[in-house]
């Protein structure tokens, strides 16, 4: 695993936090990219492929928040100082391969390097061990699905399509590997349960396909709370101090709680370094599938139900990020973490009812006090 040294090297020697901070030309953000993944201890060598080369991790512990509400933890044993990988278990299972597919990290857990200061030459030597590459070969091309399928409601029409001409897709509904004896794809079908699609290509003179992995995930609606509030309005509670994280906020002293019509930062004692909770109860008016937004400098975080659902935390300009979750119509409870580091500051938030086209801002009138 001697790439995996030159790689994280060559992340740690090149890449800075500091103006001009990237070598080089930016492309779009692929550098940038490339960085943060690299630094993860994995990245895309052929996007498209579902795989993620290895390499050395650049932090002893990182948590990332998945798309899917789980959580994967990378760890490493002094990173600093071993640059080459010894061993790879996901879960507590050894990756032999140089590589990890797109299905193993969706599933969160744990992903655990064990490091060394010298190249294990014994580790990862086989052809199979090695990740997808572009090959000189005639190779089917990886199919792809044409939308979205986590969280529909009722039932959705799935499309599956190559970029190989001539090209047959094979799949499969169970999570098996499809082969050529498998369900031949001939046109759109239709799933109203949640499930996993796997699906390969193949053609007579072509390598097949890598396969396609994708979970369609149909909406299970959180059921409203039993209350009946009659007083509009937001708790809120304020803090101040140095925050780097939504969780420093309640390791130091509150300072002030109240309610106010509607989350907001307006009345800060202070420009910098303070931080909010607030809480209460949202009267959703439909069933079915909401996207939540922040819109936060610094960092925020939105729980629905005790449910993560957006992520916006740590140090930053105004960001926007988003997060969808499946509601029945009724109240449901709601919590908000927001901190300010330093300089500008600003926090808002908005809503996608299932019905509406586009998004808006949460109105005070459907937010209640507990």
């Amino acid at each position: 695993m001697e790439n995996a040294g030159a790689n994280a090297s060559l992340a740690a020697r090149d890449v800075s936090f500091y103006p001009g901070g990237i070598s080089g030309n930016e492309d779009c953000g692929q550098m940038s990219a490339w960085y943060i993944f690299s630094a993860l201890g994995f990245y895309a060598v052929c996007p498209g492929s579902n795989e993620f080369a290895l390499t050395s991790p650049l932090f002893e512990k990182a948590v990332i928040t998945l798309a899917n509400g789980k959580t994967l933890t990378v760890s490493a044993n002094n990173p600093e100082g071993n640059r080459y990988i010894s061993k790879v278990e996901l879960n507590g299972e050894a990756i032999e391969q140089n590589f990890i597919t797109y299905e193993q990290l969706i599933g969160g857990g744990e992903l655990r390097f064990t490091l060394s200061d010298k190249p294990d030459k014994k580790r990862g030597t086989s052809a199979e061990a090695a990740p997808y590459s572009y090959t000189k070969e005639n190779v089917v091309s990886v199919p792809y699905v044409d939308k979205d399928l986590n969280l529909f409601s009722d039932r959705i029409m799935v499309t599956l399509a190559t970029t190989t001409r001539g090209a047959e897709i094979r799949y499969t509904l169970d999570g098996s590997e499809p082969t050529r004896d498998a369900p031949l794809y001939e046109r759109p079908f239709e799933v109203d349960k949640s499930l996993q699609i796997k699906a390969k290509g193949f053609k007579d003179g072509y390598l097949p396909s890598r396969t396609l992995w994708i979970a369609a995930v149909k909406a299970e609606l959180k059921k409203p709370l039993s209350v009946s509030p009659a007083k509009n309005g937001t708790t809120y509670r304020y803090y101040e101090g140095n925050y780097r994280t939504v969780e420093d906020i309640e390791k130091t002293p509150l300072l002030e709680q109240g309610v106010m019509a509607k989350p907001s930062i307006a009345n800060a004692k202070r420009e910098d370094h303070f931080g909010y909770v607030f809480t209460g109860l949202i009267n959703v008016p439909e069933d079915g599938v909401y996207a939540f937004r922040t819109s936060s400098d610094d960092g925020s975080v939105l729980y629905i139900n005790d449910k993560l659902v957006v992520n916006n935390d740590g140090s930053h300009a105004v960001i926007t990020a988003d997060g969808w979750i499946a509601l029945k119509k009724g109240f449901h409870s709601f919590r908000i973490y927001y901190f300010e580091d330093y300089e500008g500051e600003h926090f808002s938030w908005a809503w996608k009812r299932p019905s509406a086209k586009e998004m808006e801002p949460v109105p005070a009138s459907v937010l209640f006090v507990e």
